[in-house]
């Protein structure tokens, strides 16, 4: 009996000495400040039901190391690294079910150099690059095999530069040329036999002069003029039927067809 008594009261002490340690880390010395007002050790924010927003450190008012941010079911949302007197933040950010969304820097809050996206499986889905919040740079889109499905270029948040599209088995579907977002100069569309299915000039975005089209053998089918996007005319070479018939350009989405 004496022992039982010994054992239970060892334990209560026990549990009363964490409680206290807890109080100690997680009570009192949260959300501190010094007699300058800075912030210092651990701070934490809560919204008006209670739910805790972010957890993270400070350093004379200076965030450090890890912030934990936190969604409305409770789960991580985001993590953060700090460093660089708090100017730079080494993200990583999360889909609900705890897979990497997405991980890359914020320079003053906004974003900057690389950045990677993935899908609630793990795959990439694309590469991008920003300066100060803003596209520029590379921007590359991955298929489910992690191959390349595209490449283009963006300077200051405008596509700019080359543009490249590929099929599935890494063969080129389209290349072309964007300047200030819009697609000019020569662009060629590829078949999936490598063949040149159709091939023309942008000016500025409209489709200009003599456009051709070519069938799966590589022979030419149609040619058709333009003038400022407006189809002029047409010599037509190797006549198709209705349904085989398929328009080549760029869709609304800027993805070719």
């Amino acid at each position: 009996m004496r022992m039982k008594m010994k054992i239970l009261l060892l334990m209560m002490c026990t549990m009363l000495v964490w409680s206290f340690q807890a109080a100690a880390q997680y009570g009192d010395t949260l959300n501190q400040t010094d007699a300058q007002g800075r912030r210092q050790g651990t701070w934490i924010k809560k919204d008006a039901s209670g739910r805790l927003i972010y957890r993270g450190q400070f350093a004379d008012d200076v965030p450090v190391g890890e912030f934990i941010y936190y969604d409305d079911a409770a789960r991580i949302k985001v993590r953060q690294l700090m460093s660089d007197s708090g100017t730079r933040a080494a993200t990583t950010t999360y889909h609900p079910g705890g897979q990497m969304q997405s991980k890359g820097d914020y320079f003053d809050r906004l974003k900057t150099g690389e950045w990677k996206y993935y899908d609630q499986y793990g795959q990439l889905l694309t590469v991008e690059n920003y300066y100060k919040d803003t596209l520029h740079g590379g921007f590359f889109v991955f298929y489910q095999n992690g191959d390349t499905a595209e490449i283009l270029h963006y300077d200051r948040g405008l596509k700019a530069g080359e543009w490249n599209q590929y099929f599935k088995d890494g063969k080129l579907k389209t290349n072309g040329l964007f300047v200030n977002e819009t697609l000019h100069d020569t662009i060629t569309f590829y078949q999936p036999n490598g063949k040149v299915r159709a091939a023309g000039k942008y000016n500025h975005g409209l489709k200009t002069g003599a456009w051709v089209y070519y069938i799966e053998t590589g022979e030419l089918e149609r040619m058709e003029h333009f003038v400022n996007g407006v189809k002029t005319g047409q010599e037509v070479m190797i006549e198709l039927p209705a349904e085989n018939y398929e328009p080549i350009g760029i869709e609304d989405d800027g993805d070719a067809r």
